[in-house]
């Protein structure tokens, strides 16, 4: 009897097991089936659920047309910050391609206020920008609005014979239609852009 009762409990514990093991298997199955379908186009993007939902208030409820709502950020060498940008298309064309400019603008110490002397501009959108420094993307007429990342990696030198200081750097961000593209954002360019404004991005190095 002692032997039989031994032998169940046995039994009862395996069971106990493989149901644990069974429910972790489907939730961790459910787990990367969620990140597949609803996740996906975050990853993709880069761009969090937290700053879409601010483009989108930036974009319809304050009326903007060309939105980053999230423009400064603070990041260490080696860090890649990615600032969401959402562009609205109102204009009467079934789709548009629009440009999309960056340039290195200028560097400043956060406490005194003071320009970081020594950047070298093509090295800033080389080495910080990478690809972000110009590409283009074709909005539709009736799309919602189309979400993008900006991606700006934190280099350790800001020339190629000078390193990174704590500071903040600032970027110009340009939105204008492909067949009037520009050369170089800042302010000699507001009139060309689609909102009629130069924005910024700014990364703060500590």
């Amino acid at each position: 009897m002692k032997k039989l009762n031994n032998k169940a409990i046995e039994i009862a514990v395996s069971t106990f097991v493989t149901l644990i093991l069974v429910l972790l298997i489907f939730s961790y199955s459910v787990y990367l089936l969620w990140n597949l379908y609803y996740g996906g186009e975050e990853i993709y993007q880069g761009i969090d659920a937290k700053t879409q939902s601010a483009i989108e208030r930036m974009l319809f409820s304050e009326n903007s047309i060309v939105a980053i709502p999230i423009s400064r950020q603070e990041g260490k060498i080696g860090d890649k910050l990615v600032f969401g940008l959402g562009i609205r298309n109102i204009l009467d064309e079934p789709k548009t391609n629009f440009q999309i400019k960056v340039d290195f603008s200028n560097a400043y110490d956060e406490t005194t206020q003071k320009p970081i002397e020594g950047s070298n501009e093509n090295y800033m959108t080389t080495k910080w920008l990478g690809s972000t420094k110009e590409f283009r993307e074709t909005v539709k007429r009736f799309d919602k609005y189309k979400p993008m990342p900006l991606l700006v990696q934190v280099d350790s030198k800001i020339a190629s014979d000078k390193k990174t200081l704590p500071g903040v750097y600032v970027f110009n961000v340009c939105v204008t239609k492909a067949d009037k593209s520009i050369t170089k954002c800042d302010s000699t360019q507001k009139d060309k852009t689609y909102d009629n404004k130069v924005h910024s991005i700014s990364v703060v190095v500590k």
